[in-house]
């Protein structure tokens, strides 16, 4: 999965455990112009976590406390509601899952393992992106980036130490699959692979996302001595963050020639993490540092920004810069929003 976002997450929720700093108590609004959909999984007390998403603030539960869960990705298409994510097994290996209309399909046996962390839907078609993993490789080299079309597999191979799709994009017949290679940035564009940065190790794509000609991914890479959050043009890259702090991308959403990136920013000890957003590559921040707090995911609607995180230990949605609780016992790590027709 996104190491460095999961360990945003786990900082996020250390913090909630041992913070006493204000939690945010608006709840989100009743909004006519669109349909949220925000997702991850509930943590209830003494059980598993368990995979859920929120429509316009009402839970839906995916999984059971009976085995831990959760949700990484989210579409819609009419009135069907797609969910990717993982289910551990009775051993604790997570299996690559998603559930349509609530209904849960494997992508992967139950022995081997898997994750998704991306689903894009095209007529008939569904595409998912995530990770296989072979447990008779030692550690890292046997995980293989790998699609799923309509749950048949598509591994991405060519690799010495292991690779991983953490997003995937659709364009015409051309289909997009960002991660990691050998530790390093990769996109693989109908199996080929190229690796926007070289000689940068522990660098990565966590989103990509096509318009006409136009790919646009944002990822992180380590220019100098700090991990900086950057995004791509067409292979072109331009560092959103800068040297005198941690910074880190999650998600990425385009309207017109606007390119919107979330993602955090943290202290050189990274243990303050600031919900953020960059807008064609100005920094603008959701949070002030003073509680832990990061930004999942991003949607545009007219002139209304989107942004779906955690702060505190609670499920958040900022709009506009305005925070709303979405639940004091979820995580979420993506959204989808739906315009009302």
């Amino acid at each position: 999965m996104k190491s460095i976002y999961k360990f945003c997450l786990i900082l996020i929720g250390l913090g909630g455990i041992i913070s006493c700093k204000k939690s945010p108590d608006k709840m989100l609004p009743a909004n006519p112009a669109v349909d949220l959909y925000v997702a991850g999984y509930i943590r209830p007390a003494n059980s598993n976590y368990i995979a859920a998403y929120w429509k316009n603030g009402t839970l839906v539960t995916l999984g059971d406390s009976s085995k831990t869960s959760s949700v990484t990705a989210i579409a819609v298409v009419g009135n069907d509601v797609y969910a990717a994510g993982y289910v551990l097994n009775s051993k604790n290996i997570a299996i690559a899952t998603y559930w349509k209309n609530g209904v849960q399909t494997f992508l992967s046996d139950t022995v081997s393992g898997s994750i998704a962390d991306a689903i894009v839907v095209q007529g008939d078609k569904v595409y998912i992106s995530g990770t296989s993993f072979n447990p008779q490789v030692s550690y890292g080299g046997g995980d293989e980036a790998t699609y799923w079309l309509n749950g048949v597999a598509v591994q991405l191979p060519d690799h010495l130490t292991g690779s991983e799709g953490y997003s995937i994009a659709i364009n015409g017949n051309d289909v997009y699959v960002a991660g990691t290679i050998d530790d390093e940035a990769c996109l693989w564009t109908n199996g080929a692979r190229s690796t926007p940065v070289t000689g940068q190790l522990m660098s990565n794509i966590v989103a990509v996302a096509c318009d006409g000609a136009n790919v646009y991914m944002a990822g992180n890479t380590i220019p100098t001595s700090v991990y900086t959050a950057t995004f791509w043009k067409n292979g072109v890259s331009i560092l959103l963050g800068n040297s005198t702090e941690y910074s880190y991308t999650s998600a990425i959403a385009l309207q017109g020639t606007n390119v919107f990136v979330s993602g955090v920013t943290a202290g050189n000890s990274q243990n303050t993490l600031s919900a953020v957003y960059w807008k064609n590559g100005q920094l603008i921040r959701l949070t002030d540092g003073s509680t832990l707090a990061n930004a999942a995911g991003i949607a545009i609607n007219g002139s209304d920004v989107y942004v779906c995180g955690n702060m505190s230990n609670h499920a958040v949605l900022w709009k506009n810069g305005q925070v709303s609780t979405i639940s004091s016992t979820g995580t979420i790590s993506t959204m989808a929003l739906v315009p009302r027709m």
